[in-house]
C-alpha cells in the first residue's frame, strides 16, 4: 500500500448503514426492532435457507384493521426461526396505501433467511466480502468502497471476460469510504470522475452493480433515479443522496450521468427501523453516494475521455469498465 489519505472525518452517520454490500439486514432476536449493521455478510459466508414473508392487516379502510411494521416484522421473524435462520435480509416491504379507491390496511415484507454461525466460513477457509469495483485509469487503477477491502488479506477483482485478477490497494481513504486498487493489467476501458464539485439537484443518474449474485445473478443490474440532494444525513457534505436504488453487492459502483461523467461511488442506504423510529414512515429509495471529488484526491485522473452521446452510449461504457471485488480477511 503506497499511502492512506485521510480528509477531516464525517459525523457518525447513525441513520445509514454501509452497503458493502448496500444491506439493511434484520436480525432475528427478542427484540423486534433490532437490526444487525454489517456483523455478518450472507452472500457467499452463509448457507440459504429459503425466501421468507410476513403479513399484518387486513381489509379495506374501516372494513378489517391496519398492519403496522411491529407485527409484521415479528412474524417475519418467527416465520424465519422456523426455518432455523438467525439472519434475514430485507428485500421489499410494502406499507399499507391507498389503491383503487380503496386504502389497503396490509403491511408486508420479503427477504431471504439465512443460517449464519459466530464464525461461519467459506469453502475457501474464511469470510468473503463482495462488491462492486470500476476502472478510473488505462494502467490498472480500480475503485471501490474501503469497507469491502477494509480487512482483506486478498483481494480478487473479476471484469466480464476476463480472468480473476489480483488486486492490492494503491491508496484509501478510509474516512470517506473509498479505496484504489491497482491490477497487474492495463485496463484500456474506464471512466471519467466528474469534474464538478457538485451534480445538478434532480439530474438523471445511474448505476451498475453486482447486487446479492447469490440471489439475482451474476449479471451487472442497472438502476436509476436522480440526485435527490447535494449532501447526506445531517448535511454531510461528503455525500450526494440518490434515489437509485441499490441492494447488497452494489457498494463500490459507479454513480453515473448521461454524459458517462463518474459523479459518485455508491457507500450506503437509509437504515429501515432507525428512520421508522424517527420520521414515522419507511424510507423510500433514500441511498447515498460519496462525491467524486473525494475520489479524485486518491490519483491524478488521466485526461477526461470524450463525453457520452447520450444514456445507452454512457451504459455501454460502465459495462466495459465495470468489475466485481472480492476480498478474504487474513487470519
Amino acid at each position: 500500500m503506497k499511502s492512506r489519505i485521510a480528509p477531516p472525518s464525517f459525523l457518525v452517520l447513525l441513520a445509514i448503514l454501509t452497503v458493502g454490500c448496500a444491506r439493511t439486514p434484520l436480525l432475528l432476536s427478542p427484540d423486534a426492532s433490532d437490526v444487525r449493521t454489517g456483523k455478518a455478510d450472507p452472500i457467499g459466508n452463509a448457507r440459504e435457507l429459503g425466501p421468507v414473508t410476513a403479513t399484518d392487516g387486513s381489509g379495506c379502510g374501516l372494513y378489517g384493521y391496519r398492519g403496522t411494521y411491529e407485527r409484521a416484522y415479528i412474524q417475519l421473524k418467527n416465520n424465519a426461526a422456523a426455518l432455523g435462520a438467525n439472519y434475514v435480509q430485507i428485500y421489499s416491504i410494502s406499507e399499507p396505501h391507498l389503491s383503487g379507491g380503496c386504502f389497503v390496511n396490509v403491511f408486508s415484507i420479503s427477504g431471504m433467511a439465512y443460517k449464519i454461525g459466530p464464525a461461519e466460513e467459506t469453502l475457501r477457509g474464511s469470510k468473503v466480502s463482495t462488491g462492486t469495483c470500476f476502472s478510473v485509469a488505462p494502467d490498472g487503477l480500480i475503485l471501490t468502497a474501503y469497507h469491502l477491502i477494509k480487512d482483506a488479506s486478498t483481494i480478487t477483482v473479476r471484469f466480464e471476460n476476463v480472468k480473476e485478477l489480483t488486486a492490492v490497494p494503491e491508496q484509501i481513504s478510509a474516512n470517506n469510504d473509498l479505496a484504489l486498487l491497482r491490477v497487474n493489467r492495463r485496463t484500456p476501458v474506464y471512466l471519467t470522475l466528474s469534474p464538478l464539485q457538485n451534480p445538478k439537484l434532480g439530474e438523471p443518474v445511474f448505476t451498475l452493480g453486482f447486487p446479492a449474485p447469490s440471489v439475482l445473478g451474476t449479471e451487472p443490474k442497472f438502476t436509476e433515479g436522480t440526485v435527490s440532494a447535494l449532501s447526506g444525513p445531517g448535511n454531510e457534505s461528503t455525500f450526494l443522496q440518490v434515489s437509485v436504488p441499490v441492494q447488497p453487492g452494489n457498494s463500490g459502483g459507479p454513480l453515473v450521468n448521461h454524459r458517462g461523467e463518474v459523479v459518485g461511488v455508491i457507500t450506503a442506504t437509509a437504515a429501515i427501523l432507525p428512520f421508522l423510529q424517527k420520521t414515522g414512515s419507511l424510507p423510500q429509495n433514500v441511498n447515498f453516494a460519496v462525491k467524486a471529488g473525494y475520489a479524485s484526491l486518491l490519483f491524478p485522473p488521466p485526461a477526461a475521455l470524450p463525453l457520452a452521446n447520450d444514456r445507452d452510449d454512457a451504459i455501454r461504457r460502465v459495462r466495459g469498465a465495470l468489475c466485481t471485488v472480492e476480498s478474504t480477511p487474513g487470519k
